[in-house]
């Protein structure tokens, strides 16, 4: 008996999957292609993802066999392997938050072939934490009495976030450029592992934004080319990866915030501030990315993150993975960004020292190429 293929985001709407697409992603007619079901096909596997938040019914793959007995009816599971060390009462089976494929008769047509059969997952999805997971599964028969015996083994990447993602991905849509980057969703879900709500995914991944190796500031990067150009994802995942030094700023941090939080499901835009009539601000002692002591700088403009639908005011809640404010161990994340008040504790009076960011601006989040 063949495995012939296995579906994962066969129903969108009911299934809590991601569609997901992959590529080099180069251009807006760059080589992006969207990954579509059977993402197992022949022995050939691709990654899938779920949105905790978006499963409302059990978890369920369809899966074709070929190569079955003709015209006969056959009891089929997938279980985990056996964990290589032996434990007083036997070898144990290894989990993952996917669990195995509950047992189901799978009926063969006379050319031994199965048609697609619906299957039920034992994990609990709906459930999990922020994570990637490797899953394998040993696909097993039954036979006579309480045995069962070994057919194939398949291996999955599973992705697992906390809601749908939000904009600039978008879920309904035929451009593979916008759907969620499988390269992407990787890096997010390793700086976002383990989290279990959408303010701790978004902390975990603006601290680990800030905290780059091989990253400094400088005002000439290029991540972001212009006050609404989109975000260069490519070459950020590229210079992330390789590990090499690069430079980033506030347009390019704050777009980076925005593109990893929301694909675990947040809801953040740029927020952009600026000087009145071209003004400079001088700061207050702050450290910037890749720095290692506070210290005063200039800035002329600045631009972090917000939440969405919310509009430019003193209440904006502000996240910011470019700095770190003197005497906080953390970025900000959600402070209100309020007055210049020396009684105050927001973010405008702990960042500036002089002059003030009077021309606010929320823009929908940048789109990514």
């Amino acid at each position: 008996m063949k495995i012939q293929e296995i579906h994962f985001n066969h129903d969108p709407e009911r299934g809590g999957t991601i569609s997901l697409s992959k590529g080099a992603g180069i251009g807006r007619d760059g080589p992006r292609t969207a990954i579509t079901a059977p993402e197992w096909l022949d022995g050939i596997s691709q990654p899938v993802a779920y949105a905790r938040g978006e499963i409302t019914d059990p978890v369920t793959i369809k899966v074709r066999f070929t190569k079955g007995p003709p015209n006969e009816r056959v009891t089929i599971r997938a279980v985990s392997p056996f964990e290589p060390q032996l434990r007083p009462t036997g070898p144990s089976r290894s989990t993952t938050v996917v669990g195995g494929v509950k047992p189901r008769i799978v009926a063969f047509d006379p050319n031994g072939e199965s048609g697609l059969h619906t299957f039920e997952l034992s994990g609990h999805l709906d459930r999990a934490r922020v994570g990637r997971t490797d899953v394998v599964w040993n696909w097993q028969q039954h036979v006579a009495g309480e045995r069962w015996l070994d057919i194939a083994t398949t291996s999955h990447l599973v992705y697992v976030t906390l809601h749908a993602p939000g904009k600039p991905w978008l879920k309904a849509t035929v451009e593979a450029l916008d759907k969620p980057w499988a390269e992407a969703i990787d890096l997010a879900c390793q700086w976002a592992a383990d989290a279990d709500s959408i303010a701790d995914s978004t902390a975990l991944i603006a601290e680990a934004i800030y905290s780059l190796p091989h990253q400094r500031y400088a005002a000439d990067s290029v991540f972001v080319d212009g006050a609404s150009a989109p975000f260069n994802l490519t070459q950020y995942l590229h210079d992330v990866k390789l590990g090499a030094d690069f430079t980033n700023e506030c347009r390019g941090i704050a777009a980076a915030l925005v593109t990893f939080a929301n694909l675990m499901g947040d809801r953040l835009c740029p927020l952009q501030m600026w000087p009145t009539q071209g003004g400079k601000n001088d700061t207050q002692s702050i450290m910037l990315i890749g720095d290692d002591v506070f210290r005063s700088t200039l800035f002329t403009r600045h631009e972090t993150a917000t939440q969405q639908a919310i509009a430019a005011s003193d209440l904006s809640p502000v996240f910011d993975a470019c700095l770190k404010l003197d005497g906080h161990l953390t970025v900000p994340l959600g402070m209100p960004l309020g007055h210049i008040d020396p009684n105050g504790l927001d973010y405008r009076f702990k960042l500036l020292r002089t002059g003030d960011f009077d021309a606010l601006q929320v823009l929908p989040p940048r789109g990514v190429f």
